[in-house]
């Protein structure tokens, strides 16, 4: 059965390092997984899921959806999205957490998503700087000025160098104490100094992609992270915020429209984008128990975009709102108390003597929450190379709260 695991493992760290690179990736890896696991269980005899702190949550989740599928207004669809993207996902963070359990395992899948995250950046920092606006992997060139690198829109890159960022910074935070200070650099030193550089390719990509909802969700994910690591120095970021609100009124609006942050033109979004939650809430009140079915927002919003400003088939650009509309407001409830229940649970396992899994665990409650926060205002949830990031980190996290909290016992 170990040999099975092991096969399994190294299709995870395949799909970690290859998802952001394009969603077959996702595709090919998640069946290959998946069809193994059924090997191993058909073997083992055991058709049990594995236990985990997010079992109860997610039961009700899945439940929402099957409830969503039967009330769809186009059931087909519904069904087919239901096992096609759905329950992928779920599915995914299960395989995660049954063969990630040991340090060395979690070792490797964080290695294996700091050196894709490496490769992604090199690939979008070349080509705002170098090849005249197209990425050198699939020559896609750059939406509004922002880089997409191997994504289809810069909004995606960021969703995706989010997590990255806050997982570079928590495995930095983890090795900060490692530090040699007896004069004398040491292997550690010079991995520490590696991982400083990728924090910065990252956060620099993030700024390059020119997404606001980026934007917000890192300022929420830094705020977060220090809260948990270091609550002096949030208070002096919280000052220096202070600072920089004040010298924003004073900036000239064409220069912070390099970066899509003048006055005039958030204003504009924010306009726009209230017109279309107004019409989306419209739609929530047309289903508002189960929603309208699983994959059926384009479909459907149609017929209720009277104050959107934006033509043609559309996203929400909310995806709690979207969500709702699709699966109701039980549906947007159940992901809520899946997303309550992992920030509780893992927050309540961080010690106070904190280790490098502390730490790491920090970093990725961190980038959860950054994504979140960017997924109020954009689509992540949409995305399948998102999504799946989603769950893999999701899965990752809980992985590491299980090693933390001796759940896997000696394995």
């Amino acid at each position: 059965m170990e040999k099975i695991n092991s096969l399994i493992r190294f299709t995870l760290y395949v799909m970690i390092f290859m998802f952001p690179i394009g969603k077959a990736w996702v595709e090919i890896c998640f069946f290959v997984s998946l069809i193994l696991l059924l090997i191993k269980r058909a073997f083992g005899r055991n058709l049990c899921i594995p236990a985990s702190i997010l079992n109860v949550p997610l039961i009700f989740y899945i439940a929402a959806g099957l409830l969503s599928v039967a009330a769809s207004v186009h059931f087909g669809i519904s069904l087919r999205a239901f096992f096609s993207k759905f329950l992928e996902g779920i599915v995914l963070f299960f395989i995660v957490i049954e063969v990630i359990n040991k340090k060395a395992h979690l070792q490797m899948a964080v290695k294996a998503a700091l050196c894709a995250a490496g490769f992604i950046c090199l690939n979008g920092i070349m080509q705002y700087y170098v090849t005249g606006g197209y990425d050198f992997i699939y020559a896609r060139q750059m939406i509004r000025d922002g880089i997409t690198s191997t994504f289809n829109h810069p909004n995606d890159l960021a969703g995706y160098l989010l997590l990255a960022l806050f997982l570079t910074a928590g495995v930095l935070a983890g090795g900060a104490k490692t530090i040699s200070r007896a004069g004398k650099y040491t292997m550690k030193d010079a991995r520490f100094l590696g991982l400083l550089c990728l924090f910065g390719f990252i956060a620099l990509s993030v700024i390059l992609t020119k997404s606001r909802a980026a934007y917000l969700g890192a300022v929420v994910g830094v705020i977060f992270l220090l809260f948990l690591v270091d609550k002096k120095a949030l208070f002096i970021l919280l000052l220096a915020c202070a600072g920089l609100a004040i010298v924003y009124s004073f900036v000239p609006g064409r220069n912070l429209d390099l970066l899509r942050l003048a006055p005039d033109s958030i204003r504009e979004m924010f306009q726009n984008r209230t017109k279309t939650y107004l019409d989306v809430v419209d739609m929530i009140k047309a289903g508002p128990v189960f929603g309208h079915g699983l994959n059926t927002f384009m479909r459907c919003f149609e017929t209720y975009k009277n104050k959107t400003v934006w033509t043609g088939h559309m996203y929400a650009h909310n995806c709690y709102l979207q969500m709702a509309a699709e699966m109701g407001i039980f549906g947007l409830l159940t992901f809520l108390w899946v997303v309550f229940t992992l920030f509780r649970r893992a927050l309540s396992a961080l010690g106070r003597d904190r280790d490098e899994t502390d730490f790491l665990m920090a970093g990725l409650l961190s980038g959860l929450l950054a994504f979140l926060s960017q997924s109020g205002l954009d689509t992540n949830f949409y995305s399948v190379q998102l999504n799946a990031a989603f769950w893999l980190i999701t899965g990752i996290l809980v992985s590491a709260y299980n090693i933390k909290t001796g759940q896997y016992g000696n394995r």
